[in-house]
């Protein structure tokens, strides 16, 4: 089924490519998708521009069977001319990933800072912002993931971030607070 999978991309690559270049992503998405589900595959996915490629990201959204079974999916992906193609969201420049979340939530993070625990090498981080007071806990929970997953990359949240809050007020007033900069540039993969 892999193999047959990859094959039937490789047929429509270009085209979808071609789609995403001249900003046609919502036809692009729904090819990629079609194909997807035609081979029985329900990943979440993103497709982006990163020029001259387009980048396809495959993700577990968190969930590690998914991991799995994705990391095995595009472990036999072939060589396509003009694609990247990754297992995981992708960490992003700082302003790259603010207006990602900008764009899907219409959320300015400008005020965004972190408390930001170490436990043996795991990290439980609480997103502390007064703009997130009207937001419901389902929007809040996914635009805190969707921020730290294109922030630091899927990959390390999955595997170095233990717990994900959000509250409007630090836990307590001496709790010290990191900016996104700080967190982004202390929580790098090296």
């Amino acid at each position: 089924m892999t193999n047959v999978f990859w094959r039937d991309f490789v047929k429509v690559a270009a085209a979808i490519r071609r789609q995403v270049q001249e900003g046609k992503l919502r036809l692009a998405f729904d090819n990629v998708e079609s194909l997807l589900s035609t081979h029985g595959y329900h990943f979440a996915f993103e497709i982006t521009e990163d020029w001259p490629d387009v980048v396809l990201a495959l993700t577990p959204e968190g969930d590690p069977v998914a991991a799995k079974s994705i990391d095995n999916l595009v472990a036999y992906h072939p060589r396509i001319d003009g694609w990247k193609i990754y297992t995981r969201r992708q960490r992003k420049h700082l302003k790259d990933a603010v207006a990602f979340v900008l764009e899907i939530y219409g959320w300015d993070t400008i005020d965004a800072r972190f408390e930001l625990d170490n436990y043996q090498g795991r990290y439980s981080l609480t997103l502390v912002s007064h703009a997130i007071a009207d937001l419901t806990p389902e929007v809040i929970s996914g635009l805190s993931a969707t921020l730290l997953d294109h922030l630091l990359g899927e990959e390390f949240v999955m595997t170095h971030i233990s717990a994900i809050h959000a509250r409007t007020e630090p836990s307590h007033p001496s709790t010290m607070l990191v900016s996104m900069q700080d967190l982004y540039s202390r929580l790098e993969v090296t």
